[in-house]
């Protein structure tokens, strides 16, 4: 699989994960240094800018691309910007499955987000702008996309004890923890019932 937002803190986790469960991961960073993980299964590349040729050749080898990015507007909508060249070079490369998170906030298709949500939304408004414009890129391509729209992310342990909700938010799911959201993503790759679905994911 390759990876975008390999050095956040929910990214790092997923790479170990994705190693310990036997994955081949492409990490796509800025700063490779920042990833302090090596493995044989794991190749860091260091990307400086989102062009779509250059991704091509890094992502032909991937069965999937999964996007952990950090949205924010203000420095240049990098979840929807990458997202964006991610998804050209994928239809070049036949690559079909993508799952990207977004965040619980962001209003579903429809419905309102509930009102706890919606104050969240309001704190965090520039990163929620990104992700809200990254979903619409996403779901306006023909990929088998997959949105993960977590709540607040603690760093506790995994449990594997978080609920999910296809198509719609946790009820009263207000938090998880990087480690089991992690875990959820991974699950979910290989998921054909979250094809094209958001999905909720909390305790």
């Amino acid at each position: 699989m390759a990876l975008f937002g390999g050095t956040g803190r929910t990214g790092q986790v997923l790479v170990a994960q994705a190693l310990d469960q036997g994955h081949q991961v492409t990490a796509l960073v800025r700063s490779p240094d920042r990833l302090p993980i090596d493995h044989p299964a794991l190749t860091k590349v260091q990307m400086y800018e989102a062009d779509p040729q250059v991704l091509r050749a890094d992502l032909k080898a991937a069965d999937a691309v999964v996007s952990v990015l950090n949205g924010s507007v203000r420095a240049g909508s990098p979840a929807t910007t990458w997202t964006r060249a991610a998804l050209s070079a994928m239809a070049e490369c036949d690559i079909r499955r993508l799952v990207v998170t977004s965040a619980a906030p962001i209003p579903l298709r429809g419905g309102p987000a509930p009102l706890s949500y919606r104050l969240v939304g309001a704190i965090f408004r520039d990163s929620h702008r990104d992700l809200a414009a990254m979903e619409e890129v996403v779901q306006g391509s023909d990929v088998n996309w997959t949105i993960v729209r977590p709540p607040r992310l603690t760093n506790g342990p995994r449990t594997g004890r978080y609920r999910r909700e296809v198509g719609g938010n946790v009820p009263r799911g207000l938090s998880i923890s990087r480690a089991d959201l992690a875990g959820a993503i991974l699950r979910l790759i290989d998921d054909p019932a979250v094809t094209r679905r958001g999905v909720g994911v909390a305790y």
